[in-house]
C-alpha cells in the first residue's frame, strides 16, 4: 500500500485543500469581526478587507495550481507505465502483475498464463525496408493482441521483436486458443509502406500455472522453451510449455 508520502499528488492536493481551509476561515474571521465589534475602528475593518481581498486570490491560485499539478503528475506516471507509441505497456509492469497473481495461485484462488511472441524475421525487416518500417510493424503487431485480448490482459513490449502477454483467469485450452488466433490475425493483416506491402508472422510460446509453478522465473523459462521450439519447427507457429 502506498503512503502519502510516496504520492506526491496526494501531498499536493492535502496542501491545496489546507489553503481553501484557511482562506475559509480569515474570510469567516472577518466577517465575524465586522458584524459582532462594533468598537473595532474603522481603518482596522479596512485594513482587513483590503488583506482579505488580496489573500483570496492568491491562495485560490496557489491551491488550484498545486492541486492540478498533482493530477498531472500522476497522469504522467500513468503514461511512463506503457510505450507512448506502441500502447503496450513494459515488462515489468506485467511482471508484477504476475508476480501478484501467483501468490494467489498457490492458495487455490486463481490461474493464468503467460503468452511470449517474437515477430519472425524481425532484423531483417530492419535492414530490408528501415527502422520506421519496423515500427509500423511493432504497431500492427500491438494494436492486433489489444483487439483480439480482454481488458483484464496485459500486452507487454519485453525487447525489440518480443513481446509478453499476460492473461489472468486462464487455463491452457484458453491460451492456445487466443495465441493460434492472434498467429492467424497477424498472419493476414501485411503492413503498407509507401509501395511496400510487408507481410510478418509471429511465433508464440505458451505456459500455464500448474502446481509445478514454484516461481515465475520457471513459467517464464517454460514460455521461452516454448517459443524457442516454436522457432526450431518453422517460425509461424505456436508451442505449449
Amino acid at each position: 500500500m502506498h503512503t502519502i508520502s510516496r504520492e506526491p499528488g496526494i501531498v499536493r492536493l492535502i496542501v491545496g485543500l489546507t489553503s481553501l481551509a484557511i482562506l475559509g476561515s480569515v474570510m469567516l474571521t472577518a466577517l465575524a469581526l465586522l458584524l459582532l465589534s462594533r468598537a473595532i475602528e474603522v481603518e482596522i475593518l479596512l485594513i482587513t478587507a483590503v488583506v482579505v481581498t488580496i489573500m483570496v486570490p492568491l491562495l485560490m491560485l496557489v491551491s488550484f495550481r498545486l492541486i492540478f499539478a498533482g493530477n498531472r503528475e500522476s497522469g504522467g506516471r500513468r503514461l511512463a507505465t506503457k510505450g507512448l507509441w506502441s500502447r503496450a505497456f513494459n515488462c515489468r509492469h506485467l511482471l508484477q502483475q504476475a508476480e501478484a497473481t501467483l501468490v494467489q495461485a498457490k492458495r487455490g484462488s486463481t490461474t493464468f498464463s503467460l503468452l511470449l511472441l517474437e515477430i519472425d524475421n524481425f532484423r531483417e525487416i530492419k535492414e530490408i525496408y528501415g527502422l520506421s518500417a519496423a515500427e509500423r510493424v511493432l504497431q500492427a503487431l500491438t494494436q492486433a493482441c489489444l483487439e483480439i485480448v480482454r481488458s483484464s490482459d496485459v500486452v507487454a513490449r519485453c525487447s525489440d521483436e518480443k513481446f509478453m502477454m499476460f492473461l489472468p483467469e486462464t487455463h491452457t485450452e484458453e491460451a492456445l486458443i487466443i495465441a493460434h488466433r492472434i498467429r492467424h490475425v497477424l498472419s493476414q493483416v501485411p503492413v503498407v509502406i509507401g509501395n511496400a506491402l510487408i507481410s510478418f508472422t509471429v511465433s508464440i510460446g505458451v505456459a500455464a500455472y500448474d502446481e509445478n509453478t514454484v516461481t515465475l522465473e520457471r513459467l517464464l523459462h517454460r514460455a521461452g522453451r516454448a517459443l524457442f521450439n516454436a522457432k526450431q519447427h518453422g517460425s509461424n507457429r505456436v508451442e505449449v510449455g
